[in-house]
């Protein structure tokens, strides 16, 4: 390490007004440790803790001290200690990123359509089988996967032409019965292409998320969007608001992929 000649009018007016802060933030550490050690009387755990800050305000000072060498422009062992040590935290971060890099270039287009059309068909399942049946839009970014629920209630069932369309009748009156035991308010729905739809209230609201955090704990419902009921069609005969469609967030890619595929059945 070469010593350089250090002189006060070499400094400039920044450089004096860093220093003159690195300073008094180091001496207000040592203040503290002064009187800390000047009062030494501490009962049972009250000495330990304040153990603890003496070592903190010491170990503060020091990175106080370092810097005021370094803005001074004088040689330290101990700076030079810390810019060694973050080149080499560096250095493994820029190689963390070079193996992710490689890792995600091993992957072959295929398998990631493959992958992201597994996500689709778990997250369509669990829907048709707890919520309402139709999945709008499922969109993988970079760190979350934005997902758009219909609460339209299609259900698992076909639309037109169905090869079974007396036991859909039979399933579709159970599904209508398992959707409000969850506690979902259903209105019947006249006039639209449905024989029912969801009411938007507290109640309907607080079971949709009920059903959503159980399948997706770390996710996010971002928006819950209604429209004006065709009837009113309520016992008391309000007007109500249908439920149309639950924007959500899911955070963590795991969630999803631990839903069943409609091959492996919910349990």
């Amino acid at each position: 390490m070469t010593e350089k000649n250090f002189t006060i009018s070499s400094i400039t007016d920044d450089q004096t007004a860093v220093a003159i802060r690195e300073i008094r933030e180091a001496g207000s550490s040592l203040g503290m440790v002064h009187n800390m050690l000047k009062n030494d009387t501490f009962p049972g755990d009250a000495e330990n803790r304040s153990g603890e800050l003496v070592v903190l305000a010491v170990r503060k000072a020091t990175r106080h001290v370092i810097e005021l060498a370094k803005t001074l422009g004088i040689p330290s062992e101990e700076a030079e200690e810390v810019t060694r040590r973050h080149a080499a935290i560096r250095k493994a971060n820029l190689r963390i990123r070079d193996l992710e890099s490689q890792l995600g270039e091993s992957v072959t287009p295929d398998k990631v359509r493959q992958a992201i059309k597994s996500y689709s068909k778990r997250i369509n399942y669990w829907w048709k089988v707890y919520g309402f049946g139709h999945v709008r839009s499922f969109v993988f970014e970079e760190h979350i996967i934005k997902v758009s629920l219909s609460c339209l209630p299609f259900g698992d069932f076909a639309i037109i032409d169905s090869k079974t369309p007396v036991s859909d009748k039979e399933r579709r009156a159970l599904w209508r019965k398992s959707l409000e035991a969850r506690g979902i308010l259903l209105a019947e729905d006249e006039r639209g292409s449905r024989d029912f739809t969801p009411v938007d209230c507290d109640q309907t609201r607080e079971a949709l998320t009920r059903i959503i955090m159980a399948a997706f704990p770390t996710c996010r419902i971002t928006s819950f969007s209604s429209h004006v009921a065709h009837d009113t069609t309520l016992p008391d005969g309000r007007i109500h608001y249908t439920l149309r469609d639950i924007e959500i967030i899911i955070y963590s890619a795991s969630e999803v992929a631990a839903l069943p595929l409609p091959e492996e059945r919910f349990e």
